[in-house]
C-alpha cells in the first residue's frame, strides 16, 4: 500500500488543470488535522472530475512528516459547483463513514454515505470542533475497534473526535468510494483508450 501526503492534491490540481479522471487505489493519505475544523484537507480547487474513484483509501492524522497517528473514518466530498459550468453555487458535501462489518466472519471494512440527519449532525459537530488529543482510539469511551481502527456502524458518533478527511474539488460528475479492491480495469482501460 502506497503512502502519500495530503498536500500532494493541491500540487496536482494546480499543475494538471485538464485532469478529468482520477482513481486512487490502496493508498494511505496522511497529513495534519486543522485544529479548529478537525479536517484533513485534500484541496483540488482547479479540478472538475468526469469520474473520481477511491478504492481502499485510508486517511490518517499526522503531526509530522511521516508518523501516522490514527485512522480517520469520516470523509466528505466537497464540490464548490453543482455542475461544471456553475460559478456561484454554494458548496455541496457528501459524507461517508468507514466502519467495521457487523458480522465477525466478514473481513472487509465497509463504507456508507451518511443519512441526511447524520450528515447534519456531523456538520454541526465539526463547526464546533476543537482538537482534543485522543491518544489511543481503542480505549476511547470503552469502544472496541477493528484491527484498522473502525467501529461498528451504529457507533459512528464515536469516530467524530478523530476528525474527517475533506476532498475539495470544483465538481465530480461521477464518484465511487468503496473498500473493495477491484483489479478489473476494463472501465479505466476504455477511458485511457479514448484519450490516446
Amino acid at each position: 500500500m502506497a503512502t502519500i501526503k495530503s498536500t500532494l492534491f493541491q500540487y496536482i490540481s494546480s499543475r494538471c488543470r485538464s485532469l478529468n479522471y482520477m482513481r486512487l487505489a490502496s493508498i494511505n493519505i496522511f497529513g495534519p488535522l486543522l485544529p479548529k475544523t478537525g479536517s484533513l484537507n485534500l484541496d483540488m480547487p482547479h479540478t472538475c472530475f468526469e469520474r473520481l474513484e477511491l478504492n481502499c483509501v485510508v486517511f490518517c492524522a499526522s503531526h509530522d512528516d511521516w508518523s501516522i497517528e490514527m485512522p480517520i473514518n469520516f470523509m466528505a466530498l466537497s464540490q464548490t459547483n453543482s455542475t461544471p459550468c456553475d460559478k456561484n453555487t454554494p458548496s455541496q458535501l457528501v459524507w461517508f463513514h468507514l466502519h467495521r462489518p457487523s458480522r465477525c466472519g466478514h473481513q472487509r471494512d465497509q463504507i456508507r454515505i451518511l443519512k441526511k440527519a447524520e450528515a447534519k449532525y456531523s456538520r454541526k459537530y465539526f463547526r464546533a470542533f476543537e482538537r482534543k488529543t485522543v491518544k489511543n482510539p481503542d480505549s476511547q469511551n470503552g469502544v472496541r475497534r477493528s484491527y484498522h481502527g473502525q467501529v461498528l456502524k451504529h457507533l459512528w458518533k464515536k469516530d467524530l473526535p478523530l476528525g474527517y478527511a475533506r476532498l475539495n474539488c470544483k465538481y465530480s460528475r461521477n464518484f465511487v468510494v468503496d473498500t473493495s479492491m477491484s483489479y478489473i480495469n476494463v472501465l479505466w482501460d476504455s477511458i485511457y483508450d479514448t484519450l490516446k
